[in-house]
Order: structure tokens, then C-alpha cells, then sequence
């Protein structure tokens, strides 16, 4: 069997090949920037500071989202909560923020036996200019009959991303543009 090739040919085989492969370049290229460049993190336990999360709206927002850069934005996210003869502090130390920022998730939920068990890091990854933490949420199972906010808080490397993005079991819950000024969702206020 011989093929005739002609210019209709040639034309319609650049055409076959376009269609077939290059979604699937595509596709490869997008799942390589959704997997990213793993980040250094570091838990910080609810348990590390005597504060607690200030109120929001969580029937508007119910996920809290947020990435701190300096102290007054922590101070605008966090009250302490010190206790007599408790010697842990109510917030980091001033000079992690030289180096670092902290990412925060947060949820009103039914009081969990553990609050750190709650949220579990799947992944922190960098792609361009973006961030992105993956976690897992587990819904708490208990016979407690008072809410929380419950939160997971993480310190990474400071650097200038344009978007900083939260993913909860595997779905998009946040977006934050600190470049821009949004360092938190909802809004919180620095003094």
C-alpha cells in the first residue's frame, strides 16, 4: 500500500497531530506547575503560644485564610490568651519575620478531641511565583457540644509570591494576593 502524500495530506496530519498531542503536552506542562518545587515548613502546634483566633464572619467566610509577614498582622489575626504561671509566649519572636512568614488555615467546628489532628499537611509547594498549600481536612469526631476555631499554622521561607493559594482535600478553599495587599480573607485590620 503506498500513501500519496500531497499538501492536503501533510496539512491534515499537522492537524491530527495538534489535536492529539498537544492537550496532552498541556496538560503535562499544568500538572509539573501544580506539583511545584516542595518548600521548607515548619508546624506550629496550637498548643506553641498562649492566643487564640479573633472572631469573623464564618457563615460569609468559612474558611480563614491567611499569610503573615510581620507582627502587627499577627497581632491583627491573634489575641493573646496568657495564663498565670505559663511561660509559653503568646506569639513568635519578632525576628523569625526577617526570614520567614506564616501561613494560616482556619475553621469554626465542633470542639475535637485533639485540635491538632484536625488538619494534616499534605504539601507545601512553590510554582513561579505562587504557593500553595495542600492540606487534608478531618472532620472531628466527637461527642463535644461547643465550637472552636481550630486553625493550622505553618512558618516557610519569606519570599515576594504574587499569590498565595490553599488547598483543602485536594479543592481550592482560598486565594491571597499579599502583593497586592491582601494578606488575609476575610479582611483583617493592622493597627
Amino acid at each position: 500500500m503506498r500513501i500519496l502524500l500531497t499538501t492536503h495530506n501533510l496539512k491534515a496530519s499537522a492537524l491530527l497531530l495538534t489535536v492529539c498531542f498537544v492537550p496532552h503536552l498541556l496538560k503535562a506542562a499544568d500538572e509539573t506547575a501544580a506539583k511545584g518545587t516542595a518548600v521548607k515548613h515548619q508546624r506550629i502546634f496550637t498548643g506553641d503560644y498562649l492566643h487564640f483566633i479573633k472572631n469573623w464572619d464564618a457563615k460569609k467566610n468559612p474558611v480563614l485564610c491567611a499569610v503573615l509577614r510581620t507582627p502587627s498582622q499577627y497581632d491583627a489575626l491573634f489575641d493573646p490568651a496568657p495564663l498565670m504561671r505559663d511561660k509559653r509566649p503568646c506569639a513568635p519572636e519578632e525576628g523569625i519575620y526577617k526570614k520567614e512568614e506564616i501561613l494560616v488555615v482556619a475553621r469554626v467546628m465542633t470542639a475535637p478531641d485533639d485540635m491538632d489532628k484536625v488538619f494534616a499537611i499534605e504539601k507545601v509547594v512553590e510554582a513561579g511565583q505562587d504557593l500553595m498549600l495542600y492540606y487534608r481536612l478531618k472532620e472531628p469526631i466527637t461527642t463535644a457540644t461547643h465550637s472552636v476555631k481550630n486553625y493550622l499554622a505553618l512558618r516557610v521561607p519569606q519570599r515576594d509570591y504574587q499569590r498565595v493559594l490553599f488547598f483543602e482535600n485536594g479543592k481550592q478553599v482560598g486565594e491571597l494576593k499579599p502583593a497586592n495587599g491582601t494578606w488575609s480573607v476575610p479582611t483583617f485590620e493592622v493597627e
